[in-house]
């Protein structure tokens, strides 16, 4: 897959969105993962800061956050499905 920016990782071209292909009967698991005071993952886009619609689903993904913290969610997803964290591989190209 690949990604302009680190946000578009738990959006349209998401980590989460190959879960949601693979486990569409248990994908609303995501709307368990949070933070203190606010979800990771909503039905609701509206009550989040810059939501991203993941396809086919039904559930937005918050997407600001910085890099560190974007990959950190892309774990979380993983971990809840089972995978390890090591699977998930991140290329970053540089531009200059």
């Amino acid at each position: 897959m690949a990604a302009r920016y680190f946000r578009d990782l738990l959006g349209r071209d998401a980590v989460a969105t190959g879960e949601a292909a693979k486990r569409a009967a248990d994908f609303e698991k995501v709307l368990t993962l949070r933070g203190r005071q606010r979800r990771y993952f909503s039905t609701d886009g509206r009550s989040m800061t810059e939501p991203r619609q993941i396809p086919d689903s039904g559930i937005y993904a918050k997407t600001c956050f910085s890099a560190n913290d974007v990959i950190t969610r892309c774990h979380e997803v993983i971990e809840l499905f089972g995978h390890s964290r090591e699977e998930l591989e991140v290329e970053v190209e540089d531009r200059h």
